[in-house]
């Protein structure tokens, strides 16, 4: 289950906490949305959401990178 970021969270402690206007504070949350650290629900507010990685894929484009992606290698 996410956490839910309260309304301190949201605003003045943040400002506080990290020396940061409010415009600034709120940049860096639309930021972290955008980057999938965080969950904006209308009504709700902001919860910490796990991040999904998709470390490992990637697309080969040529037949030498997939013959060197399963430990072959070539010369033509």
């Amino acid at each position: 289950m996410a956490c839910r970021l309260t309304n301190a969270h949201k605003g003045e402690e943040l400002c506080k906490t990290y020396e940061a206007s409010k415009a600034t504070v709120r940049i860096a949350v639309a930021e972290l949305v955008r980057q999938g650290y965080l969950r904006r629900l209308q009504g709700k507010g902001n919860f910490v959401c796990k991040r999904i990685t998709h470390e490992g894929l990637y697309m080969a484009t040529r037949f030498r990178e997939l013959m060197l992606g399963v430990g072959l290698d070539f010369t033509t």
